[in-house]
């Protein structure tokens, strides 16, 4: 019988790192291919749960990264804003491609 607990830790990192908000495709994909590979073991098709939860698992670690890759995007941005912030009050002209 196939088993699901890989496919139930990335999805369980996924959402804890944020993958609602930055992966909500790849999130909702991959609990339905978990959901979907529960129904196929319940039913007796091996071969399809473990196709499903291979699936869901890729999904589960796409969804990881891209919340991984949206905080650190963020978190940028934010550090960005503070440099800024802190040239304006120095009054330092920005660089050259550099936003002001």
């Amino acid at each position: 019988m196939p088993d699901v607990d890989g496919a139930v830790r990335a999805l369980a990192l996924a959402t804890e790192s944020g993958a609602a908000t930055y992966a909500p495709l790849e999130l909702r994909f991959a609990t339905e291919q978990l959901d979907q590979a529960r129904a196929a073991i319940a039913g007796g098709d091996a071969k399809q749960a473990r196709l499903l939860i291979d699936r869901a698992a890729a999904n589960g670690d796409l969804a990881l990264a891209k919340a991984r890759l949206g905080r650190v995007r963020e978190d940028s941005r934010a550090k960005a804003a503070q440099i800024a912030e802190l040239k304006a009050r120095l009054g330092v002209a920005p660089a050259a491609g550099e936003r002001p």
